[in-house]
């Protein structure tokens, strides 16, 4: 992420209730979030699973064995995959898009 700070500006403040002045300072803090990076640790490795979920539907029906295995596969990886990234998403209570993405991915 890149941070950037603005110019910090002071100001007093007139409660109306008490009668009384308050000093405050703020500090402008300007985050812009680097999209390539979750493009590339979440999305590429995504997709690349789902097509390989989908490739036992390009394998002979009479390799039932092979299309099991692939299948298997598919969810182990999606299953590791998410093991993996769960440490390097930050923990919030809230479900959001990438991880709606992650768990639809799976199912």
């Amino acid at each position: 992420m890149d941070v950037e700070l603005g110019e910090a500006r002071s100001s007093d403040v007139q409660l109306a209730a008490q009668g009384r002045a308050l000093s405050q300072i703020e500090l402008p803090i300007h985050v812009n979030r680097r999209v390539a990076y979750y493009r590339w640790t979440m999305l590429a490795p995504l997709v690349l699973l789902v097509l390989m979920a989908w490739s036992v539907f390009w394998i002979d029906p009479s390799l039932l064995p092979s299309q099991i295995a692939v299948s298997t596969a598919s969810v182990f990886a999606l299953i590791a995959f998410r093991l993996s990234i769960s440490d390097l998403l930050p923990p919030v209570p809230l479900c959001s898009v990438k991880t709606r993405s992650g768990v639809d991915s799976a199912v």
